[in-house]
């Protein structure tokens, strides 16, 4: 049986708890994080205000992520050596739950697994009464794609700074999140790819919905007298005309090829080394309460980050 068989087995739905004869705190999870409900109301108190360092969560609620091919067909948790995903965990007395959530939205095709440890957390609130381990699985569904992906635009676009840190890839539905450099090239002013122009990041960086990419050019090419940029140089040169390529051959959450490849032109110019100044900025307050407060900013920003 595959993994992904003896994971439907399991259940129609993506999500189990493992039972307990006893009265014990249950495990729910899903893509957007993991929730531990049924524990004692004055315990959650407790530890909504106690500060516990992230280290101190992970021991009381860790969750990992594999690939579903790896993923044994049955409950027993995955190898404890696998890192724990980032986040950020909190107590909600009034909802009576411990939440975590990703710092990143997980990839399709990954099982997530959650652990709650009855002991850490006693230890933590100072009960003297363990509540029973609990533990639930998620296989993390492929988004809905309607129609065939495009690239809709990327930014920054036309003049950038020869110090550009990072280039945002906007696509009109959800891409598959695996080897998606593969299918993007940065070309010099002569057509030729430059090689290593970004960082490396393992599923690519995406938003939630995965239609935007983010990415960051090497950052050791572009500081000054650092090793990669004496050795190699920077990516940019002031004055070059470069073009970011997005190839067809990118695939979209189901797997189909790009529509079509798209190219997006860039004049370099000089290095931005000047910070944003606030007092500079033009605020046009709203005439009436549904109109928006506009800002105008004294030079361009990064649109994700503002």
């Amino acid at each position: 049986m595959t993994a992904l068989a003896a994971l439907a087995a399991l259940g129609a739905s993506s999500t189990w708890a493992v039972e307990s004869a006893e009265s014990a705190p249950t495990v729910e999870i899903d893509h957007r994080g993991v929730r531990v409900v049924g524990l004692p109301s004055a315990e959650l108190e407790t530890a909504a205000r106690l500060e516990l360092r992230a280290a101190d969560w992970r021991e009381i609620l860790r969750v990992t992520a594999v690939e579903a091919g790896s993923e044994p067909g049955s409950p027993e948790p995955p190898d404890p050596s696998l890192p724990a995903l980032l986040g950020s965990f909190d107590v909600v007395p009034e909802l009576g739950a411990l939440r975590f959530r990703p710092r990143f939205a997980p990839a399709s095709g990954l099982v997530l697994h959650a652990r709650f440890h009855g002991a850490a957390w006693a230890r933590s609130v100072g009960s003297l009464r363990s509540p029973r381990d609990a533990e639930a699985r998620f296989l993390v569904p492929e988004p809905e794609v309607r129609e065939r992906a495009r690239v809709r635009s990327v930014t920054p676009s036309g003049e950038v700074p020869s110090n550009l840190l990072r280039f945002y890839v906007h696509f009109s539905e959800p891409m598959s999140a695996r080897h998606v450099l593969d299918h993007i090239e940065l070309l010099d002013p002569s057509g030729t790819p430059i090689q290593d122009a970004f960082v490396e990041v393992p599923g690519g960086l995406w938003d939630r919905e995965r239609t935007r990419l983010t990415l960051f050019v090497h950052p050791g090419r572009v500081k000054r007298g650092v090793g990669p940029n004496q050795a190699v140089g920077p990516v940019f040169e002031a004055g070059g005309r470069y073009r970011l390529r997005v190839a067809s051959t990118a695939r979209d959450a189901v797997g189909r090829e790009l529509g079509e490849s798209f190219e997006s032109s860039l004049l370099v110019g000089p290095p931005d080394h000047r910070s944003p100044d606030p007092k500079a900025w033009r605020f046009i307050a709203p005439e009436r309460p549904t109109d928006p407060l506009i800002v105008e900013l004294d030079e361009p920003a990064d649109a994700a980050l503002l």
